[in-house]
């Protein structure tokens, strides 16, 4: 569907390390992100990343 996946899964990461196509990729781990480093991180990322930068690429948080 073209859309940056955030998520805390760590399958996700295993998948864009063997090569997989996708939009994007923000991670945060479960136990060290709170819900206001999603909102500072995300609006971070989504004013300094442009769509096509965020293709195949991982951001953590």
């Amino acid at each position: 569907m073209g859309r940056v996946l955030c998520t805390y899964d760590t399958d996700f990461l295993r998948i864009a390390a063997a090569g997989a196509d996708h939009a994007g990729i923000i991670f945060g781990f479960h136990d060290r992100t709170t819900y206001g480093d999603w909102v500072r991180g995300l609006e971070l990322i989504c004013g300094a990343m442009t769509a096509d930068e965020m293709k195949n690429h991982v951001e953590y948080l």
